[in-house]
């Protein structure tokens, strides 16, 4: 009895000494892979930082070799290097917060070098890669159907012409108005003052003190003068004197007079238009 008494404690003991050695196994293990983990994560983030940082010196320089050319004469501006310059610096760092600028100055400085199409394409890579949530969403998208606005493609200017009214009409786009300035600017090169007024009118009432706002009052004016203008003295009016869309011509937005930043500090990231910033 004693023997088997005997047997069974010192199996005990046994068992007690090896349970122990798995627990401080798995314990070893769970912190050496929490160790891994930990400088893991902030491996990642010091690369991002660094990575961050020699973007944002690259985007600075294409930012300052697009300044200077924008300065320099017409005959000696060359864009497509302007282009290049961004293209590079995107393909070296495609993956920072610099990115979609980036794309969206090289698509800027393709617009200057008469590449309409391409600039599209770029600038729907663009939007593309960002989400709905991103401050820069709803700026490079209305940059891009604006783009397409401008295409000589007519699907192309149907499209875009289809997403500026949606932008125009999403409360949550914070460029709301600058897409309705230019819905009611395109109604009104189409001959239709009537759509234009009340573009603009809705554009005033949303966001009265919108710079888009004070464009938009100086084209309602404009409309109502070429329309009192055309009101004859007698009373009787003929189908010859009632005044016309086709009779009044919109403000032209040059790229002067357009407001110098939008509403957000985002949107003034976003370039112009290309033919409807430069109106002739």
């Amino acid at each position: 009895m004693n023997i088997m008494q005997g047997q069974v404690q010192r199996a005990q003991t046994y068992l007690n000494r090896m349970s122990k050695k798995i627990q401080f196994k798995y314990v070893f293990i769970g912190a050496l892979v929490l160790g891994i983990a930990v400088a893991g994560y902030f491996g990642y983030r010091y690369i991002i930082a660094r990575n961050t940082r020699a973007a944002q010196l690259v985007f600075a320089e294409g930012l300052e070799a697009f300044t200077t050319m924008s300065q320099a004469k017409p005959n000696d501006r060359k864009w497509q290097e302007v282009a290049t310059t961004f293209d590079e610096a995107y393909k070296r760092y495609p993956r920072t917060a610099f990115s979609p600028a980036m794309l969206a100055y090289k698509a800027q400085a393709l617009v200057f070098d008469n590449q309409l199409a391409a600039a599209v394409d770029v600038m729907q890579t663009v939007v593309s890669s960002l989400r709905k949530s991103s401050p820069l969403y709803y700026p490079y998208k209305t940059k891009l159907a604006l783009l397409k606005h401008d295409s000589s493609d007519k699907v192309l200017q149907e499209t875009g012409a289809q997403e500026l009214d949606a932008l125009a009409k999403t409360i949550q786009n914070p460029v709301q108005d600058w897409a309705q300035y230019y819905l009611g600017y395109f109604a009104m090169l189409d001959g239709d003052s009537t759509r234009a007024q009340a573009v603009w009118n809705e554009l005033i009432s949303q966001h009265e003190k919108s710079a888009w706002t004070t464009l938009a009052r100086k084209q309602l004016a404009l409309i109502s003068d070429a329309t009192n203008a055309s009101i004859p003295s007698a009373p009787e009016k003929t189908a010859s004197q009632t005044p016309t869309s086709q009779t009044i011509e919109p403000v032209k937005t040059s790229r002067a007079s357009q407001p110098s930043t939008m509403q957000t500090s985002q949107a003034s990231q976003v370039p112009q238009t290309s033919q409807v910033s430069q109106a002739t």
